[in-house]
């Protein structure tokens, strides 16, 4: 598959698809060391983490997608607004897997929402969604809004609560539905809140290749 990333800006309700060099995906490997790498490279020094120029960064790894034990872990960058510096956070689910299957290796959010909005995402568009009716719901029950009856083990979801919507600096994004994986510490919940970006859907079909079978088998 292609190493892909996608680009949205929510202030413009517009996205784009960018190619990331190999170099970059070997140099800077796995989601951690690739959402460093892209938190470096897209907000400038000195920028308000509740601002439009921070971003939230969504990020896989190479085992991603594959089955491999534990590699079920997505990662998230932005900067934080507790400590004003540097924030990754990692969390468990099917996040990255759909990630990978739709085609991408990050998911990178700047901007901000005229309105409460989620976002559905898979590999061919992006859809920016009315989220007025989700604003105030506690996460798991909006992750359940969200997916509108679609299958939780196809679809990824994740989102805020109100913590995070009314920006306190330690709220955290939610993952999984009522399995209340997070994205902790940091107060990543107050940079989606501070968005209005109440939550994301994400779901590929395509399949993640192994570049060589047997030896990932005797692994």
């Amino acid at each position: 598959m292609e190493q892909r990333m996608l680009k949205i800006d929510l202030s413009n309700r517009s996205y784009e698809v960018e190619e990331i060099p190999d170099d970059i995906i070997r140099k800077y490997i796995g989601g951690r060391g690739l959402g460093a790498y892209l938190l470096c490279k897209f907000v400038p020094p000195r920028v308000d983490p509740l601002g439009p120029e921070n971003c939230l960064i969504f990020t896989a790894g190479p085992a991603s997608g594959t089955g491999l034990f534990y590699s079920s872990k997505a990662n998230m960058n932005t900067k934080s607004p507790l400590t004003g510096i540097y924030l990754y956070s990692v969390a468990s689910g099917i996040l990255t897997q759909q990630m990978r299957r739709a085609g991408y290796w990050a998911v990178v959010i700047k901007g901000i929402a005229d309105s409460p909005t989620f976002l559905e995402i898979d590999g061919k568009t992006v859809s920016f969604k009315n989220g007025k009716a989700l604003w105030g719901l506690e996460t798991a029950k909006a992750q359940q809004e969200m997916l509108d009856g679609r299958d939780a083990r196809k679809f990824a979801t994740l989102g805020i609560g109100p913590a995070g919507e009314q920006g306190i600096p330690s709220a955290a994004i939610y993952t999984e539905g009522s399995l209340y994986r997070c994205f902790g510490r940091g107060g990543a919940g107050a940079v989606m809140g501070a968005k209005n970006l109440k939550g994301l859907v994400v779901s590929g079909d395509g399949e993640v290749t192994i570049g060589d079978p047997d030896r990932f088998e005797s692994l």
